[in-house]
């Protein structure tokens, strides 16, 4: 593949990533997991993101696909969205784990050295999958939100706050920017004829 076609392919999945969707789930997905966590039910907030799933593909095609179109990514970017995606929820089925391990184990009253300093990292880990989304999918936002949720990280340990208070702000900002996002690109592109159902 020659260097000309590769900046071309990539600059196509940038754009068919770029209307701001996927910036909404993932912030409402992780605003959900911070909502569980908070109202002690850590365990149910693996279930939240699972339920907007269904939900993707059928907004994708009534919201972007007709203003847009639909692509089939080629063979190579397919393996490297796969294994991108992957890395993504092997790392939050492992913050889950160790966020679901502290909370009974905190909860059976036995004290535990660095708790502190866990309660911060569920918020660093998605910060570092929104680096990990941003370089695969070409999106300079994710840097930003992997910023705030590292901030949010910070936070959580220096102020001794529970782990879900930095994944509730770091997805309601991740969500909020999705859905400006989102509306500038619904406004802005109108749907293409015969597209429309």
């Amino acid at each position: 593949m020659s260097v000309a076609t590769t900046n071309l392919h990539s600059r196509v999945l940038k754009s068919s990533w770029s209307d701001g969707l996927l910036d909404v789930f993932a912030g409402v997905g992780v605003l959900l997991i911070g909502v569980s966590w908070q109202l002690d039910l850590a365990p149910l907030g693996s279930i939240a993101p699972a339920l907007l799933i269904p939900v993707w593909q059928p907004l994708r095609a009534k919201l972007i696909e007709p203003r847009r179109g639909y692509m089939e990514l080629g063979e190579r970017a397919g393996l490297r969205l796969s294994r991108a995606l992957w890395l993504m929820i092997i790392m939050g089925t492992g913050t889950l784990a160790l966020g679901v391990a502290v909370y009974f184990y905190a909860a059976g009253g036995v004290p535990l050295a660095g708790v502190t300093l866990i309660a911060g990292l569920p918020s660093a880990l998605i910060g570092v999958a929104a680096l990990v989304a941003g370089a695969v999918f070409g999106l300079t936002r994710f840097p930003f939100y992997a910023g705030v949720f590292l901030v949010c990280g910070a936070l959580t340990i220096l102020l001794g706050l529970e782990p879900g208070v930095g994944m509730i702000v770091g997805g309601a900002v991740a969500a909020a920017s999705g859905l400006v996002v989102l509306t500038r690109f619904l406004r802005t592109h109108p749907v293409i004829d015969g597209s429309e159902q």
